[in-house]
């Protein structure tokens, strides 16, 4: 009678405890390890180089006076002033930015591949 009393107990406590479950240990897990914040600093940095891809030089404004004026064939020369702008080739921009993308795609993965083997 002792020991039906004793599993009673047993069952009664086990049936109302608040156990951790699995899932949560893995998730904090996940949070605090510092081989996947590496990973997911990588990847955050390989997301911003998607967003860099579409970028195009600034322009440049040139300005100069001339001490001594040089003579050229139209004449002399007081001042002289320029504008540049460097264009990409046709397509190099939508290169740059799936490569980055895909960068980031790997990056991804080895993220994904951290956290499975921590699980």
């Amino acid at each position: 009678m002792k020991k039906l009393k004793y599993i009673l107990v047993f069952l009664f406590v086990s049936a109302f405890a608040k156990a951790q479950q699995l899932q949560s240990y893995i998730q904090e897990a996940e949070a605090n390890n510092p081989e996947i914040q590496a990973f997911e600093l990588r990847y955050n940095i390989a997301e911003e180089k998607v967003n860099e891809a579409n970028w195009i030089p600034n322009t440049e404004v040139s300005a100069g006076y001339f001490v001594s004026e040089p003579e050229t064939r139209v004449g002399a020369q007081r001042a002289r002033i320029g504008v540049k702008q460097m264009l990409p080739w046709f397509g190099t921009i939508t290169a740059r930015e799936n490569y980055a993308t895909a960068m980031a795609d790997a990056e991804y993965v080895d993220i994904t591949i951290a956290k499975r083997k921590l699980a």
